[in-house]
């Protein structure tokens, strides 16, 4: 067939607007979204609970980290597990609006829409780590049916939307989203629905439709600071197909901009006013990295969409060549996949098709991308897959285009088709394969290094009457409490991101230990890298060691065991 006949515009017209979906495919979709469901709501509690997730059951009860380190770092007494996890669950002392408060203090690149959601969530079914992962695991359900209405918003095809879900719901990417209790899911949820929205406005050009888009612009922008880059995106959308002219629809767009903007200013004015805490709590992510480690990072993130099995792909990392196979073979073929797709989306579908999808992943990575290229500091916002959900729900909704371009439209060409079905399968596999191995790890690198606490606290729960001393940041130490018997007790001076100088801990020289210990620990998961005794600590143990008995260092995971005697 020649390749003018191919060139065939996606757009059906209105007696052809739902055509049906082929039987098989669409029962294999059903299966697979089946799996993605299951999959979500599977082995919630098994992982430890991170770094990050203990911020959000923080926020969610109220406290804020200030508050902890001022309870127990100046004037370090024993604790106990309870204590901690007081710092983890609403309190009666607490209410909605210390969520909102805290929140603003000390992080306000968060708004807190998910904050509240969750904390009334954690009061109707408590604050376990499933119960607490059970919330982002059905915003993660809920974007299956608002990527399918969205498919058939822009493209008017069911198989469209059928394979966007499939492709989402067995995506390893997306089911680490939905099993961390962060508000990544209920970002993509809004960042869907608003793109339907602001469709059907384009479509319908009523007051009420351009108010239904400003809604969920508001709810966008108060889940994740990054929806600004989504409704930039939208605004060069209608502008490009307005072709620049003064429209009803480009001043519709302006003033439901406008108001959702005007909607969010008391956010805007808190992060205003609180932005040096912005950077102290973001500084993770000032990091020294080369153009080809940025552009390693983007190939690799966009290769764990599809296929991720936790395997380090950078060079030198020892992973022995077997296990890296599967991926090095996969990842030539999906980066020429998704480019084909892009392109087949192109020459194939109008401008109001191709120019959503493209402004829809270019807006939300090219400045975050650029930006990392050209910071003087160095960051690494662009290879950091949950700042990039818009972009990846496009790269999903380009495939499933493509793939239901070439199923319904050029069933007859054999080298469109054969490819496809292959392509197809290849996907589903690598995907149900990342899936399964994911659930049936107990450690997964994107919870590092709270991926450490079920270990430390293993060897701690070994003893007969365990003490830890600590100064690790507090949310190590929330992470470990998790997993630690009510019989340890912990002497600690925690340290946090937003505390000023005269709010640190200051941890006397010599803390007084009770008797009564079998052995003392002394953890600092926020250094594992360490080799020597380091810390407001160290002086103490080292004196310990000299008059008490032998001090041991357990593994890289920074946690000294001292035997007392």
């Amino acid at each position: 067939m020649q390749n003018s006949s191919l060139v065939n515009r996606f757009q059906l017209s209105s007696d052809k607007r739902y055509s049906p979906t082929p039987r098989l495919l669409k029962l294999i979709c059903i299966i697979l979204i089946g799996l993605g469901i299951i999959f979500r709501f599977t082995n919630l509690g098994q992982k430890a609970y991170w770094f990050d997730e203990t911020f959000t059951s923080l926020r969610a009860s109220g406290y804020t980290d200030v508050e902890f380190v001022q309870k127990y770092g100046p004037n370090p007494t024993i604790v106990s597990v309870s204590d901690l996890q007081k710092y983890q669950s609403p309190q009666p002392e607490k209410n909605v609006v210390d969520t909102i408060v805290g929140l603003a203090k000390e992080e306000p690149q968060h708004p807190p829409l998910y904050y509240v959601l969750a904390r009334f969530w954690a009061q109707l079914f408590g604050s376990s780590v499933p119960s607490m992962r059970v919330l982002p695991a059905i915003f993660s359900v809920l974007v299956l049916p608002c990527v399918y209405w969205l498919c058939l918003e822009l493209f008017e095809s069911p198989l469209t939307g059928w394979l966007a879900m499939a492709l989402i719901a067995i995506s390893p990417f997306h089911l680490l989203l939905a099993q961390t209790a962060r508000q990544n899911t209920l970002w993509a949820v809004v960042t869907l629905l608003s793109s339907v929205a602001l469709l059907r406005a384009l479509r319908s050009g009523t007051r009420t439709s351009w108010l239904i888009y400003a809604a969920t612009m508001v709810l966008s922008f108060y889940t994740f600071l990054f929806s600004a880059l989504v409704a930039i995106g939208h605004g060069i959308y209608v502008l490009l197909l307005e072709r620049f002219r003064l429209t009803k629809n480009l001043v519709g767009y302006g003033i439901a901009s406008l108001l959702a903007l005007l909607l969010f200013l008391p956010w805007i004015a808190t992060i205003f006013v609180f932005r040096s805490n912005v950077g102290s709590t973001t500084s993770w992510l000032a990091q020294q990295v080369s153009l080809l480690k940025l552009a390693r990072g983007w190939v690799s993130n966009y290769v764990r969409l599809f296929i991720d099995l936790d395997i380090d792909l950078s060079l030198g990392s020892g992973t022995p060549l077997l296990k890296l196979l599967p991926i090095l073979l996969s990842m030539p073929i999906l980066l020429a996949v998704l480019g084909y797709s892009f392109y087949l989306i192109y020459r194939n579908t109008p401008p109001r098709v191709w120019l959503f999808i493209f402004t829809l992943v270019g807006a939300s990575w090219l400045p975050l991308a650029l930006f990392d290229g050209f910071s003087a500091g160095g960051t690494t916002l662009s290879t950091t897959g949950r700042y990039l959900v818009p972009a990846y729900l496009g790269v999903h909704l380009a495939l499933a285009a493509s793939l239901a371009m070439i199923t319904t439209r050029f069933s007859g060409s054999w080298r469109l088709h054969k490819p496809a079905q292959a392509v197809l399968g290849l996907v589903f596999l690598m995907g149900t394969v990342s899936c399964v191995t994911y659930l049936s790890s107990d450690f997964w690198s994107n919870k590092t290094p709270s991926t450490m606490s079920p270990i430390v606290a293993g060897i701690v729960n070994q003893a007969e009457r365990p003490l830890i001393v600590s100064d690790a940041w507090s949310g190590d130490l929330f992470s470990l409490s998790y997993n630690l018997d009510d019989k340890v007790k912990l002497l600690i001076a925690p340290t946090c991101y937003v505390c000023s100088p005269s709010v640190s801990a200051i941890t006397p020289e010599t803390p007084q230990i009770p008797p009564g210990f079998s052995e003392v620990f002394y953890f600092n998961l926020n250094s594992p890298d360490r080799v020597a005794l380091p810390g407001k600590f160290a002086a103490w143990l080292k004196r310990l060691q000299q008059n008490s008995g032998v001090i041991e260092l357990l593994g890289p995971y920074a946690l000294w065991k001292v035997k007392m005697n």
